[in-house]
């Protein structure tokens, strides 16, 4: 749908202003030669009824040129029973960027950049942990619970570490290393506290 001026309905009801306008539902053809944003939205809903509106994501260009805009596009149904009998089909369309690389390797910027954050966390990490085990025999250290304060320190530290992992190609060992070793690491380090506030509780 869209709304019009109700005194001249071939023009556009502004965002602002007290004019009357009124809602004039459209075929999807007649959007093909309007904003770029609905030339986009034309060419998605064709494609994905030329396709018999599939399940899976479909890929759509603004043109065919080489640097034209990239989309992702999906459709999904919706029904309203009853009184108002609808069926309609949604039209989703998400902008996309294309790379010419899909991972991060050396002479990349952000390289150096992931090295130098998961480094220097470890490094923060570690220098915690030699502090709080080297006074673990003062009291307020002992009334904090040295043994699961340093467990939670390592478990940051390896969980720093954790960001390496996305450097590198993507190969399978690669990607299923990203895909537990963050989720892993991340339940180990905060498993320590969570026995902590189970100790207290009980």
């Amino acid at each position: 749908t869209l709304a019009v001026l109700s005194a001249d309905p071939t023009q556009p009801c502004p965002e602002s202003g007290d004019a009357e306008c009124q809602p004039v539902r459209l075929k999807m053809s007649d959007l093909a030669d309007k904003q770029p944003s609905d030339v986009i939205l034309s060419k998605a809903m064709q494609k994905h009824k030329d396709q018999n509106f599939p399940a899976e994501l479909i890929t759509v260009r603004e043109s065919k040129s080489v640097g034209s805009d990239f989309y992702l596009s999906q459709s999904v149904a919706y029904e309203q029973k009853g009184a108002a009998n609808l069926r309609w089909r949604v039209i989703i369309n998400s902008p996309n960027e294309i790379s010419n690389s899909d991972s991060i390797e050396v002479g990349n910027p952000l390289f150096g950049v992931i090295f130098a954050i998961g480094l220097m966390g470890f490094a923060i990490c570690a220098g915690f942990f030699t502090v709080f085990f080297r006074k673990r025999h003062k009291k307020a250290v002992i009334y904090a619970d040295w043994r699961f304060t340093c467990a939670f320190i390592i478990g940051c530290a390896l969980f720093n570490c954790s960001s390496l992992t996305l450097v590198g190609p993507n190969i399978d060992s690669m990607c299923l290393l990203r895909a537990w070793s963050f989720h892993l690491l991340s339940v180990a380090t905060l498993a320590p506290l969570f026995v902590k506030i189970w100790r207290l509780w009980k």
